[in-house]
């Protein structure tokens, strides 16, 4: 198929999308006349009376005809033609969260919502002046671990495409894969380099940290890393661990928590207060609607609960700690959180890439809208650059300084 045709196509149903409401999915290619290809590019032939965007497009072509005859490069794919085509409408719309995912990333954030992948173990991150891939840290007895990789070493390869070609994202799906299988990776540590063949194993993603603190133990310590298909029934087994153990207090630390799944965020604040409404979620169409978790409360009624934010907190960390400060059930101690308070509806497209289509917004039971402002805490504790250096945590200092005095000097009620 010619150059210009195929691009035609490609806007041809981006210009649907931004017309339609990409939260249709693909009932947009279900009400074309014909799927074809060549049916796309006839319905939108001028045999009609043409419409503006028929116009724009007859434009469209005769720029992508110049460009076909007259350019001395090669041309972009089809593949990369649609996703750009697509792109650049969700530009237009100037929502940062009405994205289009690539079919890499998009599998990788569905393994991660489930809570476990076949992969290595090992946290990384990019490294612009290096163009590759860093090792933060292996996971305690993980492959990447048992492979001899450290805090430091790059990966530079993954099967033998250089990670600068891949980015951190493609560089991350390559190394994922199916359990028993094996990776070769390139691996860099200062001015020696190898290649390392690891075999996948099953990654668990670390959900909870807990702990007892305080004088006697008696304040339990909760960290929620994410909201995954296990949050909420890890969540309700530590508490009743931390219980067990005649905990008298209990912090919640939701910081540098991005969100998740819904109806986790919905399970995890029911555990704290019942039946109670945990977040109003507020449709396009003008209607309301009402989330409440279905569960008795686990965590006791007259426990003294802080909550820590920060910036980092977004999405469902704000749902459940919006539903808590409002109904007077958590004391919030930190920084203001992100404010992230719309939500995405996901579409499966056909070449497995994901369109995430806003559809409507978050409010906390009160009626405060998450979305942009976040929440303010009820006190408000900063982090500064040299407290994470140090290794110092002045607001969980300041949720112990908060709880100790109320439990009593010698941590007891």
């Amino acid at each position: 198929m010619r150059f210009r045709s195929r691009l035609a196509v490609a806007l041809a149903l981006s210009f649907l999308l931004f017309a339609c409401g990409v939260g249709t999915g693909y009932a947009i290619q279900h009400n074309l006349p014909d799927r074809s290809i060549a049916g796309m590019v006839s319905y939108f032939s001028p045999l009609r009376t043409p419409s503006p965007s028929d116009l724009q497009l007859n434009v469209l072509q005769e720029a992508l005809g110049i460009l076909e005859e007259d350019y001395m490069g090669e041309l972009p794919s089809s593949e990369v033609l649609n996703r750009a085509a697509i792109r650049g409408v969700l530009e237009e719309l100037g929502d940062p969260y009405t994205t289009l995912l690539d079919p890499e990333l998009a599998s990788m954030q569905e393994e991660n919502l489930q809570g476990e992948f076949g992969g290595i173990g090992a946290h990384v991150e990019w490294d612009e002046d290096q163009m590759a891939v860093r090792i933060v840290e292996p996971f305690a007895d993980s492959p990447a671990m048992a492979a001899g990789l450290r805090r430091g070493d790059y990966i530079v390869s993954v099967d033998g495409t250089p990670v600068s070609e891949l980015g951190l994202p493609g560089s991350v799906a390559r190394v994922r894969g199916p359990v028993d299988t094996d990776v070769v990776l390139g691996i860099r540590r200062e001015e020696e380099q190898w290649e390392v063949s690891i075999t996948r194993q099953i990654i668990a993603i670390q959900i909870v940290e807990h702990g007892q603190l305080g004088p006697a133990g008696a304040i339990g310590y909760l960290k929620l890393s994410t909201f995954n298909v296990k949050s909420a029934e890890t969540v309700q087994q530590t508490l009743d661990e931390l219980l067990d153990a005649e905990i008298q207090a209990l912090i919640l630390d939701l910081r540098d928590n991005g969100g998740g799944l819904l109806e986790q965020s919905v399970m995890i604040a029911g555990l704290f207060l019942g039946r109670k409404l945990v977040t109003e979620q507020h449709n396009e169409d003008g209607s309301i609607t009402e989330h409440r978790a279905k569960q008795r409360p686990l965590v006791p009624p007259d426990m003294e609960v802080v909550v820590l934010v920060n910036a980092s907190s977004a999405s469902a960390s704000e749902v459940v700690a919006g539903a808590l400060q409002d109904h007077a059930r958590g004391y919030l101690i930190g920084e203001p959180t992100f404010g992230k308070g719309s939500v995405q509806r996901t579409n499966v497209l056909s070449d497995e890439s994901q369109l995430r289509v806003t559809v409507s917004q978050w409010y906390t039971p009160s009626g405060r809208s998450i979305e942009e402002q976040g929440l303010i805490p009820d006190l408000t504790i900063e982090m500064s650059m040299d407290d994470y250096e140090s290794n110092l945590d002045p607001q969980l200092d300041a949720a112990l300084g908060h709880l100790i005095p109320i439990l009593g000097h010698d941590g007891q009620n």
